[in-house]
């Protein structure tokens, strides 16, 4: 069985985010890794690496930094897949494409995409993943539909139900301000 994969762009796009608030040695302790071999475009980190940093930013940035990081996922964060998405004919298709096409970006993610009257309902799925990282991931990956949403509907008059397989967040109250105008 092959490792889990998980594009070390995001990796990058992590490290930038929480390097103004972590230190460079917290953030790459345990990973063997420099700072200068994060940021090199060519390099590919391997997955436990990459999870060791994930857990060390969680550790050392306040709490929500998903949702603070999903700012910064917007459709061109997401490289080929983004643009795919960006392209699609309408929303619908873009958020089909995203569920069909995201294990090309991280092998972990399952995403089922199916139309329920005037919605789209998404499930994600992840595995093989460390339980701390879980939220980290699920968080990421609703601030990118929110952001496909936004690119192709604006924010007015959507409805987004989020259900959590997993227990609220001590910070759920910071839904609100990320999702607002959506409703929860």
């Amino acid at each position: 069985m092959s490792e889990p994969f998980f594009s070390t762009g995001y990796i990058r796009l992590l490290y930038r985010f929480v390097n103004a608030q972590v230190s460079e040695t917290a953030l790459l302790k345990g990973t063997g890794y420099s700072a200068s071999d994060v940021m090199r475009a060519d390099f590919e980190m391997p997955f436990s690496a990459q999870m060791c940093l994930i857990e060390n930013a969680l550790t050392h940035s306040s709490l929500g930094l998903a949702l603070r990081l999903g700012h910064q996922l917007q459709l061109a964060a997401h490289g080929a897949l983004g643009t795919a998405m960006q392209t699609a004919p309408n929303l619908r298709v873009a958020l089909s494409t995203f569920a069909e096409l995201i294990g090309a970006r991280a092998s972990f993610f399952s995403l089922c995409s199916r139309e329920e009257q005037d919605s789209v309902c998404i499930e994600i799925s992840l595995q093989d993943l460390p339980a701390k990282v879980v939220p980290f991931f699920t968080e990421s990956v609703l601030l990118t539909l929110t952001n496909c949403i936004t690119y192709f509907a604006g924010h007015d008059n959507n409805v987004l139900c989020i259900e959590l397989a997993y227990p609220s967040p001590s910070y759920a109250a910071d839904y609100v301000s990320v999702y607002d105008p959506y409703y929860f």
